[in-house]
């Protein structure tokens, strides 16, 4: 009977300690929330409405600090007019889409740079009311026909008879592109390879070509991934959509690798000469950030 009253009396002894901690603790009191929450959708429409504002970027010095020299004097445009298409981007009708990425491209070429052509194929005339801000010359050439690769073969011709290295960006839709357009192309590469051979056609024995090379980008004004239908791996040049070369850096990107030769590097030691602080370093020779040898320093 002693031993269940002394275990009741150490319970009660027990619980009074315990409350008595409890009491210490902070209490938190959070208010009655009176309404349900609601979660509203993210607002999209500047998104999806907006061609944005853009800036050129001049990159005059940033391609004299680095020593970069042109390769090449002319750019070529191909637009497609062959084809309406009636998809908005942005909700914006693709034909106003793609001029704006037209002159955002242009626009991005410094005032030292080569010149361009616009070449707009199609049965109806485009005429592209382009000012540049440094007074860059840029002409335009209308071929009329509704096939894309004969407008291509007329572009070859006055590429190859030009004789220097060429860049010919070609804006189309990327599912549009058939297989006489990609061999029209391979053919302008061919004819761009080698001063003369000789053709499978009527009529037609042989050609005359350029042998300076050209390197060739596509634009695709409705596409949301590039594309390697023109796109070659052991060729200059790539693919970009539209939205992407909307973009001023990535704009500037694609002119820079258009018109300019890689950064001067007189050791040939990986290291450019405007980075280079030892430019002399024998060949093979393992070198820092600076172009400089342990033992040169």
């Amino acid at each position: 009977m002693k031993s269940a009253n002394f275990m009741a009396f150490s319970a009660i002894i027990s619980l009074g300690a315990l409350s008595g901690c409890s009491s210490l603790e902070r209490t938190l009191v959070f208010p009655v929330q009176q309404e349900e929450l609601e979660i509203q959708p993210y607002d999209t429409s500047t998104h999806k409405n907006s061609i944005h504002i853009f800036t050129p970027i001049d990159i005059s010095e940033k391609i004299a600090a680095r020593q970069q020299k042109k390769k090449i004097t002319h750019i070529d445009i191909a637009i497609d007019e062959t084809t309406a298409y009636s998809k908005q981007i942005r909700n914006t009708p693709e034909n106003i889409y793609r001029e704006e990425i037209l002159r955002r491209l242009i626009y991005s070429i410094p005032g030292n740079g080569p010149s361009v052509t616009i070449w707009s194929i199609g049965s109806s005339h485009k005429n592209y009311r382009l000012q540049h801000p440094n007074q860059l010359d840029i002409g335009q050439q209308h071929i009329a026909t509704n096939i894309f690769h004969q407008g291509i073969d007329k572009i070859a011709e006055e590429l190859t008879a030009r004789k220097k290295p060429a860049a010919l960006v070609v804006i189309k839709e990327f599912s549009s592109i058939t297989e006489s357009d990609e061999n029209a192309i391979d053919r302008l590469r061919q004819r761009m390879k080698s001063s003369k051979g000789l053709s499978i056609g009527m009529g037609e024995s042989h050609w005359l070509g350029s042998d300076q090379g050209i390197c060739i980008y596509s634009v695709g004004p409705t596409n949301n991934f590039s594309s390697s239908k023109i796109e070659r791996a052991d060729e200059c040049g790539f693919s970009i959509t539209a939205d992407h070369l909307a973009q001023g850096r990535n704009a500037n990107h694609m002119i820079e690798e258009m018109i300019y030769s890689a950064p001067i590097d007189t050791d040939m030691d990986g290291i450019p000469d405007y980075k280079d602080q030892c430019n002399k370093t024998p060949a093979r020779s393992i070198v820092n950030h600076e172009g400089c040898s342990l033992i040169q320093k």
